[in-house]
């Protein structure tokens, strides 16, 4: 078949059915697949239709029995048409229905057994025109099994031939026929004696075939009336004879007198009178032929009707128009089984099949689409619910037009928690129904699950996990991976949903035994800080119930020091209190002290803690420092101290890394690189063996002699980055709030080689010792490697010692768990 590009329409195949009365050649269309009748209805720009239009000096009008009657200029029909069809090939290659109207051997040219057929719609769009187009629900039907047949054509249920047989030899029997020859002729029927117009007294009996073409898809039951009909011209007078019809069997064109059809089954009397025009009635005599039509029906298309006078001894003679005899069926068959069962929970449709529809919703949605296989006919649905053989709940909707997709929503209160099914049957507006459809069994549970636990899984278990995040425990650190096992009790789990602090919510399926595995993201990123976090877990089940949130709390370790030094043993060497010393791991080491005056430290100057001791610099040869290097290379650090200057109008270093022959890094006082405005300030500043430039990070809070001030220096490699905190805590007189106020910049592209000691007390210049400190120095800690939360940054300003975190655990290994 071709566009209207004039390209062929891939799947879309054209057939030419030739019909055996001649009256014209009908186009059989077979379309493939879904695919291929989208691609027709492109082609027609829209809906797929067609139109059948007649020819001079007919017109066009609807009949009872769903199609046309061809009407000529009369008034009279000389054709009736039956509905236009189409099929589905629901019957595969079986053998044709009994009877069928078909061309040759061919059963694409009419429906087979099985065949799941529809009635086109049709619309007179005009005196001369009528409109058929496409069943679109049969191709809208999931369950329409392809290739459709669409036979747009009307089928007529077709006068094949007639016989009139009389006894007079020399009269003799006359035949008319569809098939080529002339269907036109007036001939009479009865008993005609000599007095009347006939030359010879003799009895005439008439016969018609017809192909009834829908009869077979018509169950006896569902046939509503069946008649003859045929033009009488003539009677013997006004005076009513009984004019018999005759259920008969089947003749030819050479059937006489002595060989007529023999007779099955008497079907109607009748009493026609057609005197010229001066008697009374229609010119269009009809016998009912409901016996016979409903004895055919769902066997054969092919029935023979026969008319002879009841009295064939005295005057009874009618003449009748031969060819405008014609057949109408009408017919009610029983609304399809419905289909397309669905249940609409929340946003959920579910398909009706043989397994159980699982929901936590007392109130589904339950949508069936109703349909008829007689066009126009309106119908209904009714829908029982039943418990067990306990019917708890039934609907009626109303009648509307077939196809219509019946949606109702179970009221409130007629169910709970259980198991049901449900099922639904059509009516049609004569009331007749449907069988019923198979169930659709469902299941509402409306038991919400037991919230989930949540156990941390051990490293041994995964080499990527890189810490045990356990609840009442500090442990972990920023940018440690963790894992978790969730795990349900409920019987039915699906999915797990959880979500970290500082995360988006997440899903995880449910896995065996009611378990699965989630784990912080793997980026080297989270924990993004330190202190507290949760993990917060919900299960939901089969049915769509979900728990109540299991929050799973724990405790992310703040950064362990990797040096300590209170200062509170006083000597010549003060030894690293950081676990990592005592621990036997790499410590940062002890110091070495040159020329210390010793003073008590802030915490005891604060009424904190009795026993703080702080190490005093002269400004001229005092510091102490490790025996060898404490940093690795370009490695992230932080380094704090309590500071207390007696001048703050020169540069001053309070802490310094020694590289190969100048400074790596210092923080202290500077005079230079200040904020506007300030003569004097806190700096942290590091040089570029590359680039020969110092990049400085230099604090907005003014330095304060004889007061006491808590420096956080940090360098962050994987941002780049320096920062410096400076908190003031003030003298005992005027102590100050102690928080944190931070200032940041750009650290040098590449950080100096961390060749030197680690140092207290100065910096250097041009390879020679310089920027001596003078005043006091407390409470020294550094952190290799890492950054530290600001958090604790916050806490240590705020007088928290090492051995004051974590309620009396004096550091923490971030990998190592450690029980309160």
């Amino acid at each position: 078949m071709l566009d209207a590009a004039g390209e062929a329409i891939d799947g879309v195949e054209l057939t030419a059915q030739v019909h055996a009365d001649a009256s014209g050649v009908t186009p059989l269309i077979e379309v493939r697949d879904p695919l291929a009748y989208a691609a027709l209805e492109r082609a027609a720009g829209g809906e797929v239709g067609f139109e059948v239009v007649t020819s001079e000096g007919l017109s066009v009008a609807a009949n009872d029995s769903g199609g046309i009657d061809l009407v000529g200029q009369s008034g009279e029909a000389v054709l009736v048409a039956a509905e236009p069809l189409q099929w589905d090939s629901s019957g595969g290659d079986g053998p044709k229905q009994p009877g069928l109207a078909a061309v040759g051997d061919d059963p694409a040219t009419a429906p087979v057994e099985g065949d799941v057929v529809a009635t086109m719609p049709l619309d007179i769009v005009e005196e001369t025109r009528a409109l058929v187009t496409v069943d679109q629900q049969m191709v809208d039907d999931p369950s329409a099994q392809w290739p459709i047949t669409i036979d747009p054509a009307l089928s007529a249920k077709t006068l094949n031939e007639w016989l009139v047989v009389r006894d007079y030899s020399g009269w003799g029997s006359k035949y008319g026929s569809a098939k080529g020859d002339d269907l036109s002729g007036n001939e009479g029927v009865g008993y005609c004696a000599p007095a009347s117009t006939c030359t010879q007294v003799h009895r005439s009996r008439a016969f018609w075939n017809f192909d009834i073409w829908s009869l077979p898809y018509i169950k006896a039951e569902d046939l509503v009336e069946a008649k003859f009909r045929v033009r009488g011209t003539h009677s013997w007078s006004c005076t009513k004879k009984t004019l018999d019809l005759y259920l008969t069997a089947a003749f030819t064109a050479s059937t006489g007198w002595s060989n007529q059809p023999s007779t099955k089954s008497k079907q109607d009397s009748q009493t026609p009178t057609h005197y010229g025009t001066s008697c009374p009635g229609s010119d269009m005599d009809e016998w009912s032929i409901l016996a016979a039509a409903k004895q055919y029906a769902g066997t054969t298309s092919d029935m023979t009707l026969g008319l002879r006078a009841a009295s064939e001894t005295e005057g009874s003679w009618w003449r009748y128009d031969m060819g405008s005899a014609q057949v109408q069926v009408e017919y009610n068959r029983a609304p399809s089984v419905p289909k397309s069962m669905q249940m609409i929970v929340g946003n959920q449709v579910h398909k009706c099949s043989d397994s159980t529809i699982l929901m936590n919703d007392t109130q589904p949605q339950l949508s069936v689409t109703a349909t008829d296989p007689d066009s126009g006919d309106r119908v209904r649905a009714t829908i029982q619910i039943y418990q067990g053989d306990t019917q708890v709940w039934v609907y009626g909707f109303q009648l509307s037009d077939p196809g219509t997709v019946f949606y109702k929503t179970v009221p409130n209160g007629e169910l709970t928690s259980g198991t049901y099914k449900w099922r639904a049957r059509a009516w049609d507006r004569d009331e007749l129904v449907s069988p019923w459809t198979d169930w659709c069994p469902f299941r509402i549970d409306t038991e919400r699950p037991d919230p989930p636990s949540v156990t941390p899984l051990p490293q041994s278990s995964d080499p990527t996990i890189e810490a045990e995040y356990w609840t009442d425990l500090e442990t972990g650190g920023v940018g440690m991976k963790g894992c978790f096992e969730l795990a349900s009790n409920d019987d039915q789990p699906v999915t797990f949903t959880y979500s970290f602090i500082q995360t988006f919510r997440q899903t995880a399926a449910v896995g065996a035994a009611g378990k699965s595995k989630v784990c912080m993201p793997d980026n080297g990123r989270y924990p993004m800080r330190a202190g507290p976090d949760t993990l917060t877990v919900r299960v939901t089940d089969k049915a769509g119930n979900t728990s109540e949130l299991t929050g799973y709390h724990f405790d992310v370790a703040t950064a362990r020091e990797d040096g300590i030094w209170s200062f509170d043993s006083r000597g010549s060497s003060i030894r690293d209190e950081s676990p990592s010393a005592s621990g036997g791991a790499d410590g940062a080491g002890a110091l070495i002290v040159v020329d210390p005056t010793w003073m008590e430290g802030p915490h005891t100057l604060f009424g904190s803690r009795a026993g703080d001791w702080a190490m005093g610099f002269n400004g001229s040869s005092s510091q102490a420092y490790t025996e060898s290097s404490v940093f690795g290379e370009s490695e992230s650090f932080v380094v704090a101290a309590h500071v207390n200057p007696e001048t703050v109008s020169s540069r001053r270093a309070v802490i310094t890394q020694d590289s190969v022959s100048t400074v790596g890094w210092s923080v202290g006082t500077a005079v230079s690189g200040c904020p506007s405005g300030m003569s004097s300030c806190w700096a942290f500043w590091a040089y570029d063996p590359v680039a020969k430039t110092t990049k400085t990070v230099a604090s907005s809070v003014p330095p304060s002699a004889n007061q006491w001030t808590q420096l956080t220096a940090e360098y962050d490699k994987t941002r780049g980055r320096m920062r410096l905190w400076v908190c003031e805590i003030g003298t005992p007189d005027s102590a100050k709030s102690g928080e944190p106020v931070v200032a940041s910049g750009a650290a040098p592209t590449t950080m100096p080689l961390a060749v030197g000691p680690f140092v207290l007390g100065r910096g250097k210049s041009g390879g020679v010792d310089a920027y001596w400190w003078k005043g006091q120095i407390d409470n020294v800690r550094l952190f290799k490697g890492e950054v530290v939360a600001d958090a604790k940054i916050r806490r240590m300003c705020q007088g928290a010692e090492a051995n004051q975190f974590n309620d009396g655990i004096k550091a923490l290994d971030p990998t190592t768990k450690v029980a309160n």
